[in-house]
């Protein structure tokens, strides 16, 4: 059994792992699991708060991103859905995005390719990191299904 947050910490250096990787991982028991969570959030945990912090978990939130363009993005590890509301207050819902796409398009992983100018900031060609770009390059260039509408909670 893996039992110190030390090794948890080399494991997560060489293999990137997912929250949902180390609460499932065989190798670890279910108290070094609970440990580390009341380690991580440096607070006594409940089993009601232990419920909470495993449901928050399975969401990444991007907020307050300085973008002209996007204003913030939730992904959820379960469904593989990410949300993203867009500066002029639209909301999208884009489906079965893998984790690394959330990671490049809230990192602004992109150049723009064009230039231009709103109420929230301006932009020009080859600038970087660019959400917005980053929205195209990852999510709308590469065919990944979306609908508008969508919720951030």
């Amino acid at each position: 059994m893996v039992q110190s947050t030390e090794t948890l910490i080399k494991l997560d250096m060489t293999n990137d792992w997912n929250i949902d990787e180390i609460l499932n991982h065989p190798k670890l028991s279910d108290d070094f699991k609970f440990n580390f969570l009341q380690e991580l959030f440096e607070t006594e945990l409940t089993e009601e708060k232990v419920d909470y912090v495993f449901e928050q978990f399975k969401k990444w939130r991007a907020n307050n991103l300085k973008s002209s363009n996007v204003k913030s993005i939730l992904y959820e590890d379960e469904t593989r859905e990410m949300v993203i509301k867009f500066q002029e207050g639209d909301i999208y819902t884009y489906f079965d995005v893998p984790f690394q796409t959330f990671l490049n398009v809230s990192g602004g992983k992109a150049t723009c390719i064009t230039s231009g100018e709103n109420k929230y900031g301006s932009w020009y060609v080859g600038k970087t990191p660019s959400n917005g770009a980053a929205v195209w390059k990852y999510l709308r260039d590469s065919g990944i299904r979306y609908k508008k509408g969508g919720s951030l909670r």
